[in-house]
């Protein structure tokens, strides 16, 4: 009877079979290789958790979207430090199921801590796409970055009510381009003289 025991860091992976009590390793190649550890996964061989995505963040992109393709809990464990600059690639994947991305999306303000400009015009984007509400903080971080004035006021769309706090509305509005500034101050202006 053989064991294999299959160990990796991001450039080599060893397999150990016991029986025999030898060890092989193989440097990998990141294109040729980037279906294998999803063929792991799904045999069973590496864990389908935190502790492996973890080490996967060494590898490229591609390698990463195919483990995630791949993995049946990523849901489960997916985190802002394992995502860390991928969401607008994770956001634009084909490969990825729509009910993990829309998980990333419902927890918004954590997966755009340390974004960038990109990130947050992918979630711009996959949000008004899919129809999915974003916390106002999250656009207002957008109209900070310069994201497009038409996609900050479909965002804003779901929270034009009026619970809404005017005074965050109308810092929004002054980081738009274009007309948007002036609607601010005339709004300002006629509020002071009723």
């Amino acid at each position: 009877m053989l064991i294999l025991i299959v160990s990796f860091d991001p450039s080599f992976i060893r397999f150990n079979i016991i029986s025999l009590n030898k060890t092989f390793s193989k440097p990998l190649s990141r294109r040729k290789d980037r279906e294998l550890f999803p063929l792991l996964l799904k045999n069973g061989l590496i864990e389908d958790g935190a502790n492996t995505y973890e080490h996967l963040l060494a590898t490229d992109w591609p390698t990463r979207e195919r483990y995630i393709e791949a993995s049946t809990k990523f849901l489960e464990y997916i985190t802002p430090k394992l995502l860390q600059a991928d969401l607008a690639d994770f956001l634009a994947s084909k490969k990825i199921e729509l009910d993990i991305k829309v998980s990333v999306v419902e927890r918004a303000e954590k997966f755009t801590v340390d974004c960038g400009k990109n990130d947050l015009i992918e979630l711009a984007r996959f949000s008004i796409e899919q129809g999915q509400a974003l916390p106002t903080d999250v656009i207002e971080k957008m109209a900070n970055h310069g994201i497009e004035n038409q996609s900050i006021i479909f965002l804003l769309a779901p929270h034009l009510a009026p619970e809404m706090n005017i005074e965050q509305l109308f810092r929004i509005l002054e980081l738009l381009k274009g007309d948007y500034p002036q609607l601010v101050s005339t709004s300002i202006k006629r509020k002071r003289s009723a």
